[in-house]
């Protein structure tokens, strides 16, 4: 609670327990944790006490036990545990003393961080501030610590509980990883417009100088907009994804753009030869069509492998990237085709500013 609001007794850790009790009622919270419980007293004396010897660093061991073994030292260690013993609130320590009377756990690592990184009050065993008037709750959600989804709901879970501590004169305050997730998705779906819309805008450009006309652009990025529409509902479909993932979608951009372009390009070439668009259509869709859905499927099971990881975003990649591919292959295959048939009768639609100066450059790089 902050300064002038805090009442006398125990508030903070009134607050904090009616803060518990809601969290451990709010769906996908696993566990909330308040200080020391019977559970850690036990592990301590049945697991952790009675092999503190083995649990010694490298360069404590066996160095460490020896210096106690020695007769002064035990002399010394028994004398302590007398002077220990005889003070009051001490049954605690009288049957830690009685399964490590060496006093091995005192140099085990993890209890100098757990003392200096959570201070826990002696009489209530909670993780408490040295004054008293903060108490820190550890929650373990259900769906890991890098779960947006997750996060979101916990979030607006924290809010409507932080409201109810806020009228009683406290205050709460959250951190963690489901909450940065959370955060960070956010973020990176606001980029994601960007980055995908900037990858776009360039690829137009490029397309414009390359073909110097509107039509073969149009048709070759619509089929791309579209299949990456058709990948975001299969994944919403399927179980969703995170937003990390979906960020690739400039990656499915450069590569399922490929395809379009390859058939655009020799439509163009049998369009001029011809004069027939769809006899012209027929002809490109069938000499490019073994090397542009070779590729296209050895891309998506080059990414598929990775639905194999342990790691849940390479998971994801594996998933957004494979299903970007054949939708966007199936998009060019049928809407790029409608699309160079029906622009093809539309008339030039040349953009000679832009394709004179490349034309002769283009011309040589096809004919390589």
């Amino acid at each position: 609670p902050p300064s002038g609001q805090l009442e006398e007794g125990d508030r903070p850790l009134e607050l904090a327990v009616e803060a518990r009790q809601a969290l451990e009622a709010t769906d996908g919270v696993a566990s909330v944790r308040k200080g020391l419980e019977d559970e850690d007293e036990r592990f301590l004396l049945e697991q952790i006490a009675p092999q503190a010897a083995l649990l010694l660093p490298e360069e404590l061991f066996p160095e460490a036990v020896l210096e106690r073994v020695e007769p002064d030292a035990l002399a010394a260690r028994a004398e302590l545990m007398a002077r220990r013993l005889r003070l009051p609130g001490q049954e605690w320590r009288r049957e830690l003393l009685r399964v490590d009377p060496l006093g091995l756990t005192e140099l085990l690592p993890a209890f100098d961080t757990a003392a200096t990184s959570l201070p826990v009050d002696p009489v209530t065993g909670v993780f408490s501030s040295d004054d008293g008037r903060s108490v820190l709750l550890i929650v373990e959600t259900e769906g890991g610590e890098l779960d947006p989804a997750a996060g979101r709901a916990l979030g607006a879970r924290l809010r409507e509980i932080g409201e109810s501590v806020g009228e009683k004169g406290g205050t709460l305050q959250a951190v963690g990883g489901p909450l940065y997730a959370a955060q960070d998705e956010e973020l990176f779906r606001a980029d994601l417009w960007k980055t995908v819309t900037t990858s776009l805008i360039a690829c137009l450009v490029i397309l414009l100088a390359t073909f110097g006309r509107w039509r073969e652009p149009l048709a070759v990025l619509l089929p791309v907009l579209f299949g990456l529409w058709l990948t975001t509902a299969f994944l919403q479909l399927t179980g969703g994804v995170a937003a990390l993932s979906l960020g690739f979608a400039a990656v499915l951009v450069g590569l399922g753009i490929d395809y379009g372009i390859h058939a655009a390009t020799r439509f163009r070439a049998e369009w001029q030869s011809s004069g027939d668009g769809r006899s012209a259509l027929e002809r490109s869709l069938r000499s490019c069509a073994p090397a542009i859905v070779a590729s296209a499927l050895t891309t998506a099971l080059a990414f598929l492998v990775l639905t194999r990881a342990d790691l849940s975003l390479l998971v994801d990649l594996g998933r957004t990237v494979a299903a970007g591919i054949v939708a966007i292959l199936l998009s060019t295959w049928l809407l790029g085709g409608a699309l160079l048939r029906t622009l093809a009768a539309s008339g030039d639609g040349r953009l000679a500013i832009l394709w004179r100066p490349l034309q002769r450059l283009v011309d040589r790089c096809v004919a390589l």
